[in-house]
């Protein structure tokens, strides 16, 4: 009975000063991908108008700018990766989208064909 209670206390002796000092490992990472936006011109006043009226549109819809994975094993290790989408993004998507004969150049046609696709 006395070897099992002497070895009960050198263990707690060895282990509680371990889990006392012992920290949690925290990473913490951002990814951030904000590309640059990419030069436009308009053809016309009215080509701008309607291109940044549909942008705004479609931007009040979109609620999802980055995801959030987090990996934890309780008091020894913490692992988050945070991924932020920048506001060029749908920018430049939109650009893409809108300049159909991709020139850097949009026309007011154009513009008016992103507004209102054929579906």
């Amino acid at each position: 009975m006395k070897n099992s209670s002497s070895l009960f206390f050198l263990c707690a002796r060895l282990i509680l000063p371990m889990v006392m000092t012992s920290g949690c490992i925290h990473r913490h990472k951002l990814v951030d991908h904000r590309d640059p936006r990419v030069p436009i011109a308009f053809e016309t006043d009215t080509a701008a108008r309607l291109f940044y009226e549909k942008l705004e549109s479609n931007r009040s819809f979109s609620t999802l700018n980055g995801t959030r994975t987090a990996i934890t094993v309780p008091l020894f290790f913490e692992h988050e990766v945070t991924s932020v989408r920048g506001s060029h993004v749908d920018f430049n998507l939109a650009v893409q989208t809108c300049d159909t004969n991709q020139n850097g150049i949009i026309t007011e046609q154009e513009a008016r064909i992103f507004c209102n696709p054929k579906k």
